[in-house]
């Protein structure tokens, strides 16, 4: 059998830049998430991962009928960080960082193996400025850690198709399960995985062999694990499926998903902010279409998109792979393309008697689940349009490859940091009054609005049983002497409706720390809180 040749020197060289690149680009986005770490934020139910993480580590963690208790690939990472590093804004939000920076690395090493070193190089450094990913790296949402190991199940089933490995395969089925347990919209990529194998059988590119069966071996290894854990919990090895069933089976009653949304423009327009069409029209038509207006618009406008101009480049992207008909980039379009297409048209839940097909849940931040072949597949354009060299200059290609990824990346950090100074914002009392509360007795009762319920969080839970939740109050005897209420100014209507009572002492009302823009004010929390003091009476 003839020996492959040998790398050459140069090439090996060149490879291990880009090795070193990615290094320079994960440690920057290990310092760009500590030194704009956000904790917890308004967008989803982080203060609901961190309470239950704390519950695990003292002890009184169970499974139940709640939603959340059955997300243990989202709790049980954070309790981790808690246990080896204490209880911080870092640990809270440690576990979403570290999918981020898992996120890059699998979109180097994805692009890599599909196409080449420089193709990974790019896919990982846009990975590091999408807003879809960053905006949300530094709080607690569930997202980021579902997208890190849902692309990391599709890169080991990659590996496992490509080198025909047991091992990887096995890891995958492992990974699925596992990714369910951050969030049931994992199953998107189970009806993905299982559609892909059978295509590929169809084709004859895998073979239903006992490599293959591995990946069964590896779902079936981590359902036992699971179903063990359930049962030692909650006496109801099930339960994480009986939960889910029961919680997305319908929508709007009790512990069932609040509500749907059956609009397919919704994702669309995530996608393709901006409303360029309408922008270019107008401006065309009043002749006003100069450069000032144009960087105005596209550097400053609507920064409270997830996604920029990430999606555009994307369908330019996936364009120009299928007019080149680029094979090695079809796993990372099919993968892109069927999500895309679940999360449009899939169902949420199906029952046959009587018929009903209701549509998925739709929020923007769960378009992350394909973020990582939306990457790879911009990462192989640009490195194809690169190779192509369709200007016969090597000098204009690589001028304009370097002008679209700067264009992207220039457009994403005004949107990056326009979030964190929301997020800052909405934040600035709770910050503020706990650490306040950290500098007074530890035993006195701190009554906090269910509406806003990040107190105990930010106070880093110390003692934490003398945080009380309430909603509203008939009168002010409710309220234990010697203790604390944190009252929003403004609460939302029908929510924590109190009003201060005759004895109580104003202690602090706090401002904003920095310039905040009307924007950001506009886009932060509805209401700002101040704390009061109930003396003896």
């Amino acid at each position: 059998m003839a020996q492959k040749p040998a790398r050459g020197r140069k090439e090996v060289d060149v490879n291990k830049k880009y090795y070193i690149f990615l290094l320079a680009i994960v440690v920057f986005a290990i310092i760009y998430s500590i030194v704009f770490i956000d904790g917890p934020s308004y967008f989803g139910d982080d203060v609901t991962y961190l309470s239950l993480a704390y519950n695990v580590l003292h002890g009184h963690f169970i499974e139940n009928g709640y939603i959340f208790s059955v997300r243990l690939m989202q709790i049980m990472p954070i309790a981790l960080f808690y246990k080896l590093f204490g209880v911080n804004l870092i640990t809270d939000s440690a576990w979403d960082i570290t999918s981020f920076i898992g996120i890059i690395i699998i979109s180097f090493f994805m692009a890599k193996e599909l196409f080449n070193e420089r193709a990974g190089a790019i896919a990982a450094t846009l990975a590091a400025f999408f807003p879809l990913i960053v905006v949300y790296s530094s709080t607690i949402s569930e997202d980021v850690p579902l997208a890190f190991l849902t692309s990391l199940a599709l890169l080991a089933l990659l590996y496992g198709q490509k080198r025909n490995s047991e091992k990887w395969y096995m890891l995958c089925g492992i990974l699925l399960v596992a990714s369910f347990l951050v969030s049931p919209e994992a199953a998107v990529i189970w009806i993905i995985v299982i559609a892909y194998l059978i295509i590929e059988v169809l084709r004859k590119k895998i073979r239903i062999d006992k490599k293959l069966a591995h990946l069964a071996y590896g779902i079936a290894i981590a359902l036992i694990v699971l179903m063990t854990f359930n049962y030692l919990n909650s006496q109801n090895p099930l339960v994480t499926f009986d939960v889910n069933l029961h919680f997305y089976s319908a929508v709007g009653g009790n512990d069932t998903i609040p509500s749907t949304n059956t609009n397919l423009m919704f994702y669309p327009n995530v996608m393709f902010p901006y409303n360029l069409y309408s922008f270019l029209a107008t401006f065309v038509i009043t002749h006003n279409l100069s450069l000032g207006n144009l960087v105005q618009y596209v550097y400053y406008a609507n920064q409270n998109t997830s996604t920029g101009f990430y999606f555009y480049a994307v369908v330019a992207s996936l364009l120009y792979l299928l007019v080149r008909l680029e094979k090695k980039s079809y796993f990372a379009i099919f993968f892109l393309v069927a999500g895309f297409l679940y999360l449009e048209f899939g169902p949420m839940h199906i029952s046959l008697s009587p018929f009903e097909y209701l549509p998925s849940y739709r929020l923007d931040r769960f378009l992350m689940i394909i973020a990582v072949p939306a990457l790879v597949v911009m990462g192989i354009a640009i490195a194809k349009f690169i190779e192509d060299n369709p200007f016969r200059s090597k000098y204009i290609t690589g001028v304009a490859s370097v002008l679209m990824i700067s264009f992207l990346i220039g457009t994403s950090i005004p949107i990056n940091m326009n979030w964190h100074q929301v997020l800052v914002y909405e934040r600035y009392d709770q910050m503020a009054i706990s650490n306040y509360l950290l500098g007074v007795s530890n035993y006195s009762a701190v009554y906090f609005p269910n509406s806003d319920p990040s107190i105990s969080i930010y106070a880093r839970f110390v003692n934490a049983e003398r945080f009380v939740a309430y909603s509203s109050f008939s009168n002010c005897s409710a309220f234990k002497n010697n203790s604390y209420v944190v009252l929003p100014i403004n609460p939302p209507a029908g929510k924590d409706n109190v009003s201060k009572c005759q004895y109580w002492q104003l202690v602090l009302s706090p401002s904003p720390q920095g310039n905040f823009t009307d924007s950001t004010i506009y886009q932060g929390r509805y209401a700002i809180a101040r704390l009061y003091y109930l003396p003896a009476h």
